[in-house]
């Protein structure tokens, strides 16, 4: 069975257009993910369009569900909720490096879902 990104392994780059907004950021500004569909390891919509659309959605856990999906990370209500609250709506990065961390290294949407 193949998890993550186990074909190859994730590309460095030093920018990156954003899917959403077209702008051009560098990785700091997008998401890390395991998911096997993005072989560079970073989400293809950049940190302050995936905030614009949680803010839309009032950070509605069907919508923060489904991120995590593509992401290939859990969504745990409880460990978000409590993210959240220290880093208000500014949480999702944050949230993702939490499940990209050792601890929940093999540990997939999936998995948990």
């Amino acid at each position: 069975m193949i998890k993550g990104n186990n074909i190859r392994p994730p590309q460095d780059f030093s920018t990156k257009v954003c899917g959403r907004c077209h702008q051009i950021f560098g990785p700091e500004n997008f998401s890390k993910t395991k998911s096997w569909f993005y072989p560079d390891g970073y989400l293809p919509i950049c940190n302050t369009c995936l905030k614009e659309y949680l803010r839309a959605n009032d950070f509605n856990w069907v919508t923060i569900n489904k991120i995590c999906q593509y992401a290939d990370i859990p969504f745990v209500p409880t460990k978000w909720e409590e993210l959240r609250a220290m880093n208000g709506d500014d949480v999702f990065p944050i949230y993702a490096l939490v499940f990209l961390g050792e601890e929940f290294e093999d540990l997939g949407w999936g998995d948990y879902y």
